[in-house]
């Protein structure tokens, strides 16, 4: 499942020393390789936006915790859904409940 994950908050790459820096870089890029993170983007006003790969909620915790995101309180996580999936599947139970009807 795919997860939007929203960190708004203040930009913590001015205060960080540079073994932080390369660290996070580190992370974020073996995340990237893997797969896990599909995408991460800064976001000008400081924070973060992922749209993170997690077969569960315990896998999703791991990569909040991974991602130093786990313990801050302005996290959002939003599920994400297929959008061709979703009208496909839409479609199909409109045809099925024009065959019920007639």
């Amino acid at each position: 499942m795919k997860y939007l994950i929203l960190s708004n908050g203040p930009a913590l790459l001015n205060g960080a020393d540079e073994s932080l820096l390369k660290h996070t870089q580190d992370t974020l890029q073996k995340g990237l390789d893997s797969g896990k993170v599909e995408a991460a983007y800064a976001l000008v006003s400081g924070g973060v936006c992922m749209v993170v790969n997690a077969p569960g909620n315990a896998e999703l915790a791991r990569a909040l915790r991974t991602y130093h995101l786990g313990a801050k309180h302005d996290v959002q996580v939003i599920p994400l859904v297929d959008a061709i999936g979703t009208v496909k599947a839409h479609l199909e139970h409109r045809a099925s409940l024009k065959m019920k009807k007639g």
